[in-house]
């Protein structure tokens, strides 16, 4: 809930997509005055975020039908995360499979406990908005 609530704050209102394995889709309505779109955002649940849950998510996230306008960010968010160093190897593996044409994929690792996240040096503003969002919440 936490989580939605943060999308609300941050988008006003935003469509969902319904898709498999994760909890939460958000495709923010772009601002009428802004050439930019916001990104697509998806949020996933698990017990731990390893280099399993990410490969994973990663398969799942690859499923949405990409927009070569919108970037695709996905919070994969846990009480308990892998080692830096283990989720960037996890990343940097999955980001050398091919991919369906369109935007990037983003992905965020996100501990529940204090929500703090490692956050990839590509993504954009609005990710560290909304986890700015979640610390406050």
């Amino acid at each position: 809930m936490r989580f939605r609530q943060a999308l609300i704050s941050e988008f006003g209102s935003f469509e969902e997509s319904p898709l498999q394995g994760f909890e939460i889709t958000c495709i923010p309505k772009p601002p009428f005055w802004k050439f930019k779109l916001p990104p697509r955002i998806l949020g996933r649940f698990a017990d731990v975020v390893d280099a399993a849950a990410l490969a994973e998510s990663w398969a799942a996230a690859s499923r949405m039908k990409f927009d070569k306008q919108r970037d695709l960010c996905v919070f994969l968010m846990a009480p308990k995360l892998a080692p830096a160093r283990d989720l960037a190897t996890a990343i940097g593996e999955a980001k050398r499979k091919p991919m369906p044409a369109g935007g990037k994929l983003i992905m965020i690792p996100v501990n529940t406990v204090n929500w703090a996240a490692h956050i990839p040096t590509d993504a954009p503003d609005v990710v560290k908005s909304l986890l700015t969002r979640l610390k406050s919440g």
